[in-house]
């Protein structure tokens, strides 16, 4: 990508590329034989494997911006963040329970909802996911996270977030 196009390309928002590219980050890892280089770095590279992903598309796509993380460790990072966000949320309320109209942590109840939503799958099939692990759902336990919740314990609205 040279001229008018990387000029536009660079013009996107670092998210916004990755979000494009990120349709193919399956494709260019396994093209890699599943080497992800760490920090961006293609040092580690043989030269005597066969593979479409050269050297000098990895530099392009080192250029233009290319996030190398995996969708899982994304994942991953994003559910320890919101992990994170409950126990501050805890300590202020002292409970889990989050209630949509919970301004202060935008997207928080939405989470602890899917949790719950998981937890439940979970119940039905027996079997853990990728999303919802062993040791995500004990964390959940450790923290006091009540996985069903009846109109009897649902908190209310937490006074600092009402207008």
């Amino acid at each position: 990508m040279t001229g008018y196009g990387m000029n536009m390309w660079m013009s996107l928002s670092p998210t916004k590329r990755n979000t494009a590219l990120s349709m193919y980050r399956p494709l260019i890892k396994s093209s890699r034989n599943g080497f992800i280089p760490k920090g961006g770095s293609i040092s580690n590279i043989s030269a005597a494997k066969k593979t479409p992903m050269t050297r000098e598309r990895m530099r392009t796509l080192q250029r233009i911006g290319f996030n190398w993380t995996s969708e899982i460790t994304m994942r991953n990072k994003t559910w320890n963040e919101r992990f994170e966000q409950l126990v501050e949320y805890k300590k202020l309320h002292g409970d889990c329970n989050v209630v949509y109209s919970y301004k202060e942590i935008p997207g928080l109840a939405t989470w602890v909802a899917s949790q719950r939503s998981f937890f439940r799958k979970l119940q039905k099939s027996g079997e853990y996911t990728r999303t919802f692990t062993k040791e995500r759902m004990k964390a959940l336990e450790n923290l006091g996270f009540q996985f069903v919740v009846t109109s009897g314990n649902r908190s209310e609205v937490p006074k600092s977030s009402k207008a």
